[in-house]
């Protein structure tokens, strides 16, 4: 940590977790991610789950679209 509330816990290129002070970016970079709970909320203006152009999931201002 450098003091200016920055931080980084890295495995390796591909599997790291850190905060970007400059952007206010938390950044979670894993092959593969677990969240759980009994009580697990995503809140977000909008969204894209997918990979590419030809199969995804994604929201924004009020419409919601479902592609594959």
């Amino acid at each position: 940590m450098e003091g200016d509330g920055a931080w980084a816990l890295v495995h390796n290129a591909n599997n790291r977790l850190y905060y970007d002070t400059d952007t206010t970016t938390l950044y979670i970079k894993a092959q593969n991610v677990n969240m759980s709970g009994s009580s697990v909320d995503i809140s977000t203006p909008k969204f894209y789950l997918g990979q590419g152009s030809t199969q995804f999931i994604s929201g924004s201002n009020g419409n919601i679209e479902i592609s594959s």
